[in-house]
C-alpha cells in the first residue's frame, strides 16, 4: 500500500510557514521566560488537532482547525521570568530542531512527530520537566539549538 502524499513530500509553503511560526512563539516564550507548563499547554492543544488530522495540515484546516501557535507570540502571564536554565535550553532545541527540519527538507510528520514525542512525554508529568527527567526521560530533540546555532553561523542561506 502506497503512503499518502503528504507523509513523502517536502515541507509545503504552508507547512514551513507554520513551522516558522512554531519557532517563532517559542523564540518568544524562551526571550519572556514563560513558564514552560504555558507554553506546552498552547503547544499541546496543535498537537492534538493535528494529530487527529494525521499531521496533515491541509486536512486539519479544512476541518476548520486554526493554529494557537501564534497564542505563543502573546502568551504573557504574571508568572514570566519562571522558566528554568534547563528548560529554556530544551524550548531552543526545540526551535533548532525545527529549524534543522526545514533546512533539511525533512517532511512535517517526522518534524511534528519529533516535537509531539517529546511534549507527550512531558506531559505524562504534567510539564514538570525536572520529574520526567528524574523518570528517565531524555528529549528526542536534545542538541538541536547547538547544532543548528554552530553550524550556520554566520552562513548566509541560499533561496
Amino acid at each position: 500500500m502506497k503512503n499518502p502524499p503528504w507523509v513523502e513530500t517536502p515541507l509545503s509553503k504552508e507547512e514551513t510557514q507554520y513551522l516558522e511560526e512554531f519557532r517563532e512563539g517559542l523564540d518568544d516564550c524562551v526571550k519572556h521566560k514563560t513558564p514552560l507548563f504555558s507554553t506546552m499547554e498552547i503547544i499541546t492543544e496543535d498537537l492534538h488537532e493535528l494529530g487527529s488530522a494525521r499531521f496533515d495540515l491541509r486536512a486539519a484546516k479544512k476541518r476548520g482547525w486554526s493554529s494557537r501557535i501564534s497564542a505563543l507570540k502573546k502568551r504573557r502571564t504574571s508568572q514570566s521570568g519562571l522558566l528554568s536554565q534547563e528548560e529554556s535550553e530544551f524550548l531552543e532545541d526545540l526551535k533548532g530542531f525545527i529549524d534543522y527540519g526545514i533546512r533539511n527538507g525533512v517532511t512535517f510528520l517526522s518534524i511534528m512527530g519529533g516535537i509531539a514525542h517529546d511534549v507527550s512525554e512531558l506531559k505524562l508529568d504534567l510539564f514538570d520537566f525536572k520529574a520526567a527527567k528524574k523518570r528517565g526521560w531524555r528529549p528526542m530533540v536534545s542538541g538541536y539549538g547547538k547544532i543548528v546555532s554552530e553550524s550556520f553561523q554566520g552562513v548566509e542561506e541560499e533561496e
